[in-house]
């Protein structure tokens, strides 16, 4: 083969490779890249209230676990009395204020509160929040804080939020509807004002989940009789996991408590 038949064959190879590499590199780019999130969602496992953890067969999931409570700050309480407070509302028109219990689920200040707390602010009527300690604050008598009704609520659900700004106060975990059986011990907890002021004490009394209703999201407490003290708007916890589980709603010698199966449309 001659000199310049070599030459020719040469440069015709070089043009192929540097053809098929350009191919290569547009493919590569197009791709989309592999990250470390993307591998790890391919072997990850979703987990929500009704989907135990994997391996532990725990239904025991708070419902921060999920979006968007995922995203809360939530700073727990050493024990539920410290996310109780007394709650003071006042409707148009009305003289005197009504005091009920509030449950602080969010440390920047959000409050758990019975709907009507809520309808009454919003009907131009007045809320505060009555803190007995606050983190990074010496209170040396009860403080009252004015409160804001939370914008979203729904007919079906009798409790609601309400919101305090500029103070930290310690929360309590939510436990998802799904872990609430008959039997469990729970613990039922409530604010007492003393003589129409802001003092006030806890009260607790501990009991048992009773009988499921139809829609399965109201129980009754059991040892009936034991629990005629107890009002509505009581908080009930779970006495395994100190999460809170539900909110009295019929008092008397036959309370009944909705669990927050509907929490999500609050």
């Amino acid at each position: 083969m001659s000199l310049p038949s070599l030459y020719r064959l040469r440069y015709r190879f070089v043009a192929v490779s540097a053809l098929l590499l350009l191919c290569l590199t547009r493919t590569w780019a197009q791709s989309p890249p592999i990250t470390e999130k993307a591998s790890q969602k391919s072997s990850s496992v979703s987990v929500s209230p009704t989907n135990p953890e994997p391996d532990t067969g725990d239904l025991r999931l708070p419902i921060e676990s999920e979006k968007p409570y995922s995203t809360w700050k939530h700073h727990v309480a050493e024990k539920p009395e410290d996310a109780i407070v007394l709650v003071r509302y006042r409707g148009p028109g009305a003289g005197t204020k009504t005091a009920v219990t509030g449950l602080v689920i969010r440390c920047d200040g959000f409050v758990l509160v019975p709907r009507v707390v809520r309808d009454a602010v919003r009907s131009s009527g007045t809320a505060d929040v009555v803190l007995r300690q606050a983190d990074g604050e010496t209170l040396d008598s009860p403080l009252s804080v004015g409160a804001r009704p939370h914008p979203f609520a729904h007919p079906s659900v009798p409790y609601a939020l309400i919101k305090i700004n500029d103070h930290h106060i310690r929360s309590l975990p939510l436990l998802a509807a799904a872990n609430v059986k008959s039997g469990n011990a729970v613990s039922v907890l409530w604010a007492v004002s003393e003589n129409e002021s802001t003092r006030s004490s806890i009260s607790s009394l501990k009991v048992h989940v009773g009988v499921a209703g139809p829609a399965k999201d109201t129980f009754t407490i059991s040892d009936a009789g034991e629990t005629n003290s107890i009002p509505v708007g009581a908080i009930v916890v779970d006495d395994e996991s100190g999460g809170a589980v539900g909110f009295v709603t019929q008092s008397g010698g036959q309370p009944v408590f909705n669990t927050l199966a509907r929490f999500n449309v609050i």
